[in-house]
């Protein structure tokens, strides 16, 4: 099975291009896990312990379905329209699933962005490693950024815990990425959001917050207050 593509001047040569590896069945963190340890008996030698089944809640992936409209802006200037698409958070992949076991992984080095579902994404070097970010607000000035991880809490055997599976948590952060810089960690707050617009338009702006009730702690509203800081 094909994932549904919708493309202009598509090809094989350039699927074989644009797809970095498409794995038979790629690592689900939502599974079951089969972990295992080895150990040391005087009397048997060693040996390997392999722990019962435990299955994890929650998902790595952005999207909770993976029928998202998707349009991918390619390094070459070209434009696809694709369904089927998600975001691996922990792996920081673009991905897009074939039948029910096997995933795309997309080739980050071709592409500028996707546009899933209005909501525009990138792929930015932070600490050494390729993250995909979503672009709150971009300039030529700098660019504001929320990042997703994932953080495993460990389950419980507890009864009063009420936690018997591992659970799977997506945690959002914020980064800026002035012009010529690295990604920085980034609060939302009025202060941090102020400091990014000049003086002599601060005024102005700190009017369009009042008027239209906006928060600088929501990134929706921050990004309405940037995009009219944009437009003076």
């Amino acid at each position: 099975m094909q994932p549904l593509l919708i493309m202009k001047k598509l090809t094989p040569l350039f699927l074989l291009f644009f797809v970095l590896t498409m794995s038979g069945q790629e690592p689900q963190n939502n599974a079951a896990t089969n972990d295992s340890q080895t150990f040391f008996n005087p009397r048997l030698g060693n040996g390997v312990f392999h722990n019962a089944k435990k299955a994890v809640d929650g998902t790595v992936y952005l999207f909770e379905k993976w029928d998202n409209h998707t349009v991918i802006h390619a390094i070459d200037k070209h434009s696809y329209l694709l369904k089927n698409i998600n975001v691996n958070i922990q792996n920081n992949t673009i991905v897009s699933k074939i039948g029910t076991d096997s995933i795309f992984t997309f080739n980050l080095n071709t592409i500028d962005r996707i546009v899933v579902n209005l909501k525009t994404y990138k792929s930015f070097l932070y600490e050494d490693t390729q993250r995909i970010c979503q672009v709150i607000y971009e300039s030529n000035d700098f660019s504001l950024l929320k990042g997703f991880k994932i953080k495993t809490i460990t389950g419980s055997s507890n009864p009063m815990v009420n936690r018997p599976n591992d659970r799977l948590v997506r945690r959002e952060s914020y980064f800026i990425k002035k012009k010529g810089g690295v990604l920085q960690p980034f609060k939302l707050s009025k202060k941090k959001i102020l400091a990014l617009i000049p003086a002599d338009k601060a005024q102005t702006v700190k009017r369009y917050v009042k008027k239209h009730r906006l928060s600088f702690k929501k990134d929706y509203h921050v990004q309405r207050i940037l995009n009219y800081y944009g437009s003076l």
